[in-house]
């Protein structure tokens, strides 16, 4: 009895410190996922869509692995640096994007964020005028 009683409570104890920060916290926006000093949350947004981003709120959308990478070596070509310190290119992933250099990777585009599907769909939103 005795043995059972303190397996249930060092089983509780330890649910209750997994717990205790912030447990099931969504992931965050893509835009929250970049950061450049003296850069404003609108000029992040403006610039994931002008990489080719299809939504400043969501991580590369229906975009291959590939596609998403040379999306990401946008942004960083562009000053931006990722918060997350994950990267496809140090994964195992064997992509083609990985391998391009810096010269081939696109440069931002406005008419990427103008005439993407975000600003089409949503043509009065701030990043899209």
């Amino acid at each position: 009895m005795k043995f059972a009683s303190v397996f249930f409570l060092f089983v509780s104890l330890a649910l209750q410190t997994g717990c205790a920060g912030k447990p099931f916290q969504p992931p965050p926006f893509e835009f929250e996922s970049w950061e450049k000093p003296g850069t404003s949350e609108q000029e992040i947004k403006r610039a994931l869509l002008e990489c080719g981003y299809p939504d400043p709120f969501i991580a590369g959308g229906k975009a291959s692995a590939n596609e998403f990478v040379i999306m990401s070596r946008c942004m960083e070509k562009s000053g931006f640096t990722s918060k997350i310190p994950y990267s496809l290119c140090r994964g195992n992933f064997n992509l083609p994007a990985c391998a391009l250099p810096d010269a081939e990777i696109p440069n931002r585009k406005i008419e990427k964020r103008l005439g993407g599907r975000f600003c089409r769909e949503l043509p009065g939103a701030d990043v899209c005028k």
